[in-house]
């Protein structure tokens, strides 16, 4: 699924963000679609091919009908991974980016999901509100070299 992450890289100096795109967890199978670090946060996103409207009920997320816990499942443990590689010291969240569709963002515990475009102007609202807290080449620097393009796997 192609996501609108350009609305970041067209302005991610002015937005205080960097972009790492289509990601391998080391040691797994676990892929990122991007992982976004901005100037208060990083954010780790998976894209499905999902819409529709998004309900939760109980700890059970829906989307159109369709349950979303194993995608969730899966993005929280690469949040976890990603978590464990920078420490505590810097927040991390999820966003489950949706195939287009009237969906409001959503929020499930740290993950937003919602339709690509919307979540991406929420994530830069609300990092552009805050005052630089991070050290934005430094952190995409590292995780550049940690978290490998998944182009080095295309040949298996």
């Amino acid at each position: 699924m192609v996501t609108e992450t350009s609305q970041f890289d067209n302005s991610n100096r002015r937005n205080r963000i960097e972009v790492l795109s289509d990601r391998l967890v080391p040691g797994t199978d676990g892929r990122m679609d991007h992982v976004i670090i901005a100037n208060d946060a990083i954010t780790v996103v998976r894209s499905a091919e999902m819409r529709g409207r998004v309900r939760i009920s109980g700890s059970d997320v829906y989307v159109g009908g369709a349950n979303a816990n194993l995608l969730l499942t899966g993005l929280h443990a690469r949040i976890d991974h990603v978590r464990h590689l920078v420490g505590d010291s810097i927040p991390v969240q999820g966003a489950l980016f949706l195939s287009r569709g009237r969906t409001t963002p959503t929020t499930a515990g740290s993950i937003i999901i919602g339709e690509d475009r919307q979540v991406i102007e929420m994530l830069k609202s609300n990092h552009c509100a805050v005052p630089d807290h991070l050290d934005l080449p430094r952190i995409a620097a590292e995780l550049d070299g940690i978290l490998l393009p998944q182009e080095t796997f295309s040949l298996r």
